[in-house]
């Protein structure tokens, strides 16, 4: 997978010249109306034409892999995870110091690898951690080695810190121990509860500490109210359907 994505950073196309930063907010502002109909693909699609002109640029690889992990959790397919994880790695690699310390036979990541990324790299850190929590979870006790980057990349992030997604970094450490087994009842319980108090308005940290904690759910989920204007709409649909399914 991230060999596709070192050859692919190592091509240089001709290609038009953007406004970058006018770019990124047409782009924001596209996603911020992502629940209208075909809206998370009019921007997705906006978000591949600005790469063509910029292949390499961190924040357009981190809002396409926040916008491929969104399509995973709407049930378009768990590949969409491996997607955003693979855009989310392409951002990474744009660091040298990190891209320098891996792991050359299976880009396998340690703590000194990931201390080695700068502050810039904690929204391409959010999606590739998170879109990497949910490719473990479909492929079940074989990723184990994956949780391990996965746990120094989450560790970057702590430090860092992730203001561009709030409540994210506490969700992504409850999931962490969630899979890793042998999960700590307290620790699940408390990253969610901070989670659920960054971000009163992700019913997906509320639908976690149901799913994980039974005797949580009615504290977790009752009186849950979203704001009048509701940046999560589309995704809260889903999530909410989580809670009913059988």
């Amino acid at each position: 997978m991230l060999l596709l994505w070192l050859g692919a950073c190592a091509l240089r196309t001709t290609a038009p010249t953007i406004d970058l930063g006018a770019t990124l907010a047409e782009v924001d502002a596209q996603w911020d109306a992502r629940a209208a109909p075909g809206g998370l693909d009019a921007v997705m699609e906006r978000l591949l034409a600005a790469l063509a002109a910029s292949p390499d640029h961190p924040a357009l690889l981190a809002r396409l892999a926040r916008g491929e992990w969104t399509r995973a959790q709407l049930g378009e397919g768990a590949v969409h995870f491996e997607i955003a994880q693979d855009y989310g790695y392409r951002c990474l690699l744009g660091w040298p110091g990190f891209a320098s310390r891996l792991d050359g036979g299976g880009y396998r990541v340690d703590a000194a690898a990931a201390a080695e990324l700068p502050a810039e790299s904690a929204g391409c850190l959010t999606w590739t951690v998170a879109s990497g929590l949910g490719q473990v979870e479909h492929r079940g006790p074989g990723a184990a080695l994956e949780l391990e980057s996965l746990r120094a990349l989450h560790g970057r992030l702590t430090q860092l810190g992730s203001g561009e997604a709030p409540g994210f970094t506490a969700w992504e450490a409850a999931k962490l121990e969630l899979l890793s087994g042998g999960a700590d009842s307290q620790l699940v319980r408390s990253r969610l509860a901070e989670a659920i108090a960054q971000a009163p308005g992700v019913l997906l940290f509320r639908v976690e500490l149901a799913e994980a904690m039974p005797d949580a759910q009615n504290v977790a989920v009752e009186g849950f109210g979203p704001p009048a204007s509701d940046a999560w709409a589309l995704e809260n649909a889903a999530w909410s359907a989580r809670l009913t399914a059988p």
